[in-house]
C-alpha cells in the first residue's frame, strides 16, 4: 500500500509538474506569439508604407493636396454666408454663359466648344495684339468690332471662364447686363445699378440689392454691358450719360461696354477702345476645327472653298458668317457667295427644313410663313426712333398683325395662333421668351435686319427715309438692302454721297460694293470722295474705311479689280495727292488692300515687303495668300521672311518651314527653332502629315520623339528639328554661329525637346548633394504647384544654373524660353540623373498609368504574401508545426527583424525640403523635417523580405499542392514581380517624372481681373 500511495504520490508530482510546464510553455508561448503577432504587424506597416511611398506617394499628395484644399475651401464657405451666395450664383451662371445663340441651328451652341481666342486689331504696321490682357488691365474699355464679331460671346465666354474657378470671398464677381433690355423700360425710370441687381437675382444671388451695392463701393464686380448699339434712339442719350455716371460713380469697379464699330462714336470717353480684330487664317482654321459636326474632310473643303474666292474669305472674317458657312456646310448647303444670299439661304432652310428632313410635315407652306416673318421684322425695324422696344414684340401685337395680313396671305383668321406656334417651335427663327404672356425676338439682330430689307426691296424712298428718322438702326439694313434690291442703287448711294460726313460715305462705299446694279461712274466717284479717309486722324474712322474698302476690292469681278488696281497705282506712287486733298500714306492702302484678300494684292504687296514694314504687315495678315511669295524670300535666306509665315500659323504655313529643314545653314536653324515651339500645335500635327518623312534624315535622333509619337513622319521631323538647333549650339561653341540663327521673337520650345537636348549635360556635384539638391527640390516643389516666384528670385536661380553648369548664351536662350515651373523641373530631372538610356526606357500616356496600376496590384499581393507568411513562421515557432522546418522559420523572423531595424534606420535618418511661403514677402524658405517614409535604401530591403517570405510560403504551399503546381504559381508570381520591376524602372524615371509634370502656360483668355 505505501509503495502504492508513494507511486500515486509521485505520478501526481509529476502530473503537477507536467502541468505547470505546460502552463510556463503555454504562457512562453503566448507570450512568443504576441511579440511575433506584434513584429508581424510592424512589418506589415513597413511594407504598406514602402509600397505608399515608391508607388502611390504621387498620387496621394495630389489627392491630399486636393483634399486639403477642398476642405479649406468648404470650411471657408461654411463660415462665410456670401461666399455661399457668389458660389450658388456661379453654379447658376454657368449655364447661361455656356449657351450662346447664334441665330441658326437647331439650339444655342456650347461657348466652350466653339469659342476661339480674338484678338486686337493692330496699329497701322503693326502685328496684331493681345485683346485680353489689354482689357483686364483697364478699368474702362469699349469693344468695338462690326456685326458678328465675336462682341457678346467674348463676355459670356469670360463669364464661364469665371464660373469654372473657385471664387473666394476677395474674388472679382463679374456681371453682365443686356442693354437691350432697356428698350421695354421706361427712359426715365432706367437705373443701371438695379439691372445689375436684376442680373444677380436671376441667378440665385440671395441679399443681391445689398451684395450689389457694397460690392459696387468697393470695387469687387466687373460690370459687363453688352449692345450700347441695341438701344433704340429715343433713349441712347439717356443710356450713355447713365453709364459715364456709373463708370464714375463706382471708379473702383472694371467696367466694358461693346459696340458695334460703325455706331460708336466715342461718346463715353473712357479710357480703352478696342476694335475686335477679324478673323485670320490661323483662327479660321480652328473654329472650324472646332465647330460640331463637322468632319475632318468637310472642313478641308470649305477651308479651300474659301481660299479660292476673295468674297467668301472676306465674308469668313466674321465670327458669325464663317460659323454659318460652317452650320450649311455640315447640313451639306451649297455656299452663296454674298452676305445677303447667306442670309436668304440660311433663312429658306429654316424655314423649309422640316419637309426637307421629313420632321412632320408644316401646316403652312414656306412662302406663307416667309411674308410673315419679314413683316414682322419691319414691324420690329420701325420702332426704332421712337419709344417702343425694336427688339421684341408681345404675343397680342404679333397675333393682331398676322390677322392684319391674313387675307392678303390667303389664311383665315383663326390660323394666325397656330402659325405663330409653328414660326417659334420649327422654324425657330423667333424665340418665345415669358412664359404664359410671351414676347417674341429674332434669334440675331441681324435676321430681323434682313428680312426687313427684303420686305422694303421695293420701297427706296420709304427705307431713307426710316435711315434718316434712325441712322444707327438701319445702318445695316441699308446694306443689305442694296444686296438683295433687283433695281438701280445709284440714285441711293449718290444721296449718301452727298450727306458729307464720312459714315455715310462708308457707308456709300458698302453699298456699291454690295450692289448688284450700280455703274462705273458713281463707284469711281464714291472712291474717290473716300480715299483720303485713309488717313484720317481717328482710328477708328480709318478702320471703318478700311474694311469697306476691303469688301469692295474682294470680288472676282471688274469693279473690285478696278478699285484694286486704283490703290496699287497710289501705294506703288507711295504718298501721291488724292484728288489734290491730302496725302494718303502707304501704310494706310496696303492694309486696306490687304483686306481684300485677293491674290493680286498678295502679290502686289510682296514686291514691297522687302523694303517696307507696313507691306510687310500687310503681306503677314493675308494668311496663306502670303505663303508662296514669302517662301520665294525664304528660300533666299531672308529671315523676316521665315518669321513671317511662322507668324501666319497654318498648317499651310507650317508646311512651309518644315520644308526649311532640308536645307543647311541659318535658315534652316532658324525654322527649327521656331518648330521647336510649335510641336505641340495641331497645325504641326496635320503640316507634319501633309508633307510626309522628311528626305533628309537625322541619324541618332529618332530616340526623342519615339516615345510620344508612332508616326514616322513625325519623328523623323523632330528629329530633324533637334538636329538644327543642337548645330546651331555647336556653331556658337566653335565662333561659327550666325546672328540669324535664331529669332529674336522666340515663344516657350517644348519642354521635351529642351530635356532630351540637355541630357547629358555635366551636372556639378553641387546639384547633387547638400544645399543646390535641397534647393532644386524645393523649387520643383514649387512648380508643382504653380508658385510664381519674384523676378529677383527667378534670376538668382537662373544665375545660379546657368554659372554651376556653364552653359553658353543660347543654351541660356533655349532654356529661358521655357516657363519658371519647366525650368525648375528641368533642373531636378538633370540633377536626379536623368539619362539618355533611361529616356529609351520611358513609357508615356497611357502605358505608365497602366504600369502604375500594376505596380500598386503587385505591392498589395507582397502585403498580403507576407503577412500570411509570418503568421505561418509564427505558428511553426510556437507550436512546433512541420509545416517548414523549425530553423526556416526563425530564418524569415530574422530577416523580418533584420528588415525592420534597416528601414527604422533609413527612416529616421531620411530628410525631405518643403516650403513655406511667409506671406509678407512671399519668399520661399527651406524647412528640413523628419521623413515617416522609408528612403530608396529600405526599397531593396523590402523587396527582399517580399522573396524570403514567398520562398517560404512555397515551401509550405508544396505540402498541400505538390511541387508542379507550387512551382507554376512561384513562375508566375516572380514573373509579375519582373514586369513590376521593369515597370518600377520607367516610373521612377527623372524624365518621365518631369515631363508628366511639365506644361505650358497658356495667356488667360478672360477679360475679367484678378482680385
Amino acid at each position: 500500500m505505501s509503495g502504492s500511495a508513494a507511486g500515486v504520490a509521485a505520478g501526481t508530482e509529476a502530473a503537477s509538474a507536467t502541468a505547470a510546464a505546460t502552463a510556463s510553455t503555454h504562457q512562453s508561448g503566448l507570450l512568443t506569439g504576441v511579440v511575433l503577432a506584434a513584429v508581424s504587424a510592424l512589418a506589415v506597416a513597413g511594407l504598406f508604407a514602402w509600397a505608399v511611398k515608391q508607388l502611390l506617394a504621387p498620387s496621394l499628395t495630389r489627392a491630399g493636396t486636393g483634399l486639403a484644399a477642398w476642405l479649406a475651401d468648404h470650411l471657408a464657405v461654411l463660415r462665410s454666408s456670401s461666399l455661399r451666395r457668389i458660389r450658388r450664383y456661379q453654379r447658376s451662371a454657368a449655364g447661361y454663359a455656356r449657351e450662346h445663340t447664334l441665330g441658326f441651328g437647331t439650339e444655342p451652341v456650347n461657348v466652350r466648344d466653339v469659342y476661339v481666342p480674338l484678338h486686337r486689331e493692330a496699329a497701322e504696321g503693326g502685328d496684331r495684339e493681345d485683346l485680353y490682357e489689354l482689357i483686364r488691365g483697364s478699368r474702362r474699355t469699349v469693344v468695338t468690332g462690326e456685326a458678328g464679331a465675336g462682341k457678346s460671346m467674348l463676355l459670356k465666354h469670360s463669364l464661364m471662364k469665371w464660373t469654372e474657378g473657385r471664387a473666394t470671398r476677395r474674388s472679382v464677381v463679374p456681371v453682365v447686363v443686356e442693354l437691350r433690355r432697356l428698350n421695354a423700360l421706361d427712359a426715365a425710370g432706367i437705373d443701371l445699378t438695379e439691372q445689375v441687381i436684376a442680373f444677380l437675382e436671376t441667378h440665385r444671388f440671395r441679399g443681391a440689392a445689398g451684395f450689389a451695392r457694397k460690392a459696387l463701393q468697393d470695387g469687387r464686380l466687373s460690370v459687363l454691358f453688352d449692345g450700347l448699339d441695341e438701344v433704340t434712339s429715343d433713349r441712347l442719350d439717356r443710356v450713355v450719360d447713365l453709364l459715364r455716371d456709373f463708370a464714375q460713380r463706382y471708379d473702383g469697379c472694371q467696367v466694358v461696354v461693346t459696340c458695334r464699330a460703325s455706331l460708336y462714336r466715342g461718346e463715353l470717353d473712357f479710357g480703352a477702345v478696342v476694335r475686335v480684330a477679324e478673323l485670320d487664317d490661323a483662327t479660321i482654321r480652328r473654329l472650324l476645327a472646332r465647330w460640331p459636326g463637322l468632319d475632318d474632310a468637310a472642313q478641308e473643303r470649305l477651308y479651300l472653298a474659301l481660299g479660292t474666292n476673295g468674297t467668301l474669305k472676306r465674308l469668313a472674317r466674321s465670327p458669325l458668317m464663317l460659323s454659318m458657312m460652317a452650320w450649311l456646310t455640315a447640313a451639306r448647303i451649297t455656299l452663296p457667295a454674298s452676305r445677303a444670299e447667306f442670309y436668304d439661304t440660311a433663312i429658306e432652310h429654316l424655314v423649309k427644313r422640316d419637309d426637307v428632313l421629313k420632321r412632320g410635315r408644316s401646316q403652312f407652306p414656306a412662302s406663307k410663313k416667309l411674308a410673315v416673318l419679314r413683316g414682322l421684322a419691319l414691324l420690329l425695324q420701325d420702332r426704332a426712333g421712337g419709344d417702343g422696344d425694336r427688339l421684341s414684340i408681345a404675343h397680342d401685337e404679333a397675333l393682331a398683325y398676322i390677322r392684319s395680313v391674313a387675307t392678303a396671305i390667303d389664311l383665315d383668321d383663326k390660323d394666325g395662333e397656330e402659325l405663330l406656334r409653328e414660326l417659334a417651335e420649327r422654324t425657330e427663327l423667333l424665340v418665345a421668351t415669358g412664359g404664359v404672356a410671351p414676347r417674341y425676338s429674332f434669334r440675331h439682330l441681324t435676321f430681323q435686319e434682313y428680312l426687313a430689307a427684303v420686305e422694303l426691296r421695293d420701297d427706296r424712298e420709304g427705307l431713307l427715309e426710316r435711315y434718316d428718322r434712325d441712322p444707327n438702326a438701319w445702318r445695316e439694313t441699308v446694306i443689305l438692302w442694296c444686296g438683295k434690291a433687283d433695281r438701280d442703287t445709284v440714285p441711293l448711294i449718290k444721296e449718301l454721297m452727298k450727306r458729307g460726313s464720312v459714315g455715310e460715305q462708308v457707308l456709300a462705299l458698302e453699298c456699291a460694293a454690295a450692289a448688284t446694279k450700280v455703274d462705273e461712274a458713281t463707284v469711281t466717284a464714291v472712291v474717290d470722295l473716300l480715299i483720303p479717309s485713309l488717313s484720317a486722324v481717328s482710328r477708328s474712322v480709318r478702320a471703318q474705311v478700311s474694311v469697306a474698302f476691303g469688301n469692295a476690292m474682294a470680288g472676282s469681278g471688274p469693279r473690285s479689280a478696278r478699285i484694286r488696281g486704283r490703290l496699287m497705282e497710289m501705294a506703288r506712287a507711295a504718298g501721291a495727292s488724292a484728288g489734290g486733298k491730302k496725302t494718303v500714306s502707304r501704310g494706310a492702302l496696303v492694309k486696306a488692300l490687304a483686306l481684300s484678300g485677293h491674290g493680286s494684292v498678295a502679290e502686289f504687296l510682296a514686291g514691297l515687303a522687302a523694303t517696307d514694314a507696313s507691306a510687310r504687315s500687310a503681306l503677314r495678315s493675308m494668311g496663306d495668300l502670303a505663303i508662296p511669295s514669302l517662301a520665294d524670300r525664304a528660300a533666299e535666306g531672308h529671315a523676316d521672311a521665315l518669321d513671317d509665315i511662322v507668324a501666319i500659323g497654318t498648317p499651310a504655313a507650317l508646311g512651309a518651314v518644315i520644308g526649311r529643314l532640308e536645307d543647311s545653314g541659318s535658315t534652316a536653324r532658324r525654322a527649327a527653332w521656331h518648330l521647336g515651339c510649335l510641336l505641340s500645335d495641331s497645325a504641326f500635327a496635320v503640316a507634319v502629315e501633309a508633307r510626309g518623312r522628311p528626305v533628309r534624315k537625322a541619324k541618332g535622333r529618332e530616340w526623342i520623339w519615339q516615345p510620344f509619337s508612332l508616326d514616322e513622319a513625325m519623328i523623323a521631323t523632330v528629329a530633324l528639328i533637334a538636329e538644327h538647333i543642337e548645330e546651331s549650339l555647336v556653331a556658337e561653341h566653335l565662333g561659327e554661329s550666325e546672328p540669324d540663327d535664331i529669332p529674336d521673337r522666340l515663344g516657350a520650345l517644348d519642354f521635351r525637346l529642351v530635356l532630351a537636348l540637355s541630357l547629358g549635360t555635366d551636372v556639378p556635384a553641387t546639384w547633387s548633394r547638400g544645399r543646390g539638391r535641397a534647393l532644386i527640390e524645393s523649387l520643383a516643389l514649387v512648380a508643382a504647384v504653380d508658385w510664381e516666384p519674384e523676378p529677383a528670385v527667378a534670376a538668382d536661380f537662373r544665375n545660379f544654373m546657368f554659372e554651376e553648369v556653364g552653359w553658353s548664351q543660347r543654351q541660356r536662350r533655349m532654356v529661358d524660353s521655357l516657363s519658371w515651373s519647366d525650368q525648375a523641373r528641368l533642373m531636378n530631372a538633370l540633377a536626379g540623373g536623368a539619362q539618355r538610356s533611361q529616356w529609351k526606357r520611358a513609357t508615356f500616356g497611357k502605358g505608365g498609368r497602366w504600369a502604375r496600376s500594376a505596380l500598386a496590384q503587385i505591392a498589395v499581393a507582397a502585403i498580403a504574401v507576407c503577412g500570411v507568411a509570418l503568421f505561418v513562421e509564427a505558428g511553426v515557432v510556437v507550436n512546433g508545426a512541420s509545416y517548414v522546418p523549425v530553423w526556416l522559420a526563425w530564418a524569415g523572423l530574422a530577416e523580418i527583424a533584420t528588415a525592420i531595424a534597416v528601414i527604422g534606420a533609413s527612416t529616421l535618418t531620411g530628410r525631405f525640403s518643403v516650403i513655406v511661403t511667409r506671406k509678407a514677402s512671399s519668399v520661399p524658405i527651406l524647412n528640413t523635417k523628419r521623413s515617416l517614409l522609408p528612403s530608396r535604401g529600405g526599397t531593396v530591403i523590402a523587396a527582399a523580405v517580399t522573396i524570403g517570405q514567398v520562398l517560404l510560403l512555397e515551401a509550405f504551399v508544396r505540402r498541400w499542392i505538390g511541387w508542379s503546381l507550387a512551382a507554376l504559381i512561384g513562375i508566375l508570381f516572380f514573373g509579375y514581380c519582373a514586369y513590376a520591376a521593369s515597370c518600377l524602372v520607367r516610373i521612377l524615371n527623372p524624365a518621365r517624372k518631369a515631363i508628366e509634370e511639365s506644361g505650358a502656360t497658356t495667356a488667360s483668355s478672360s477679360i475679367i481681373p484678378d482680385p
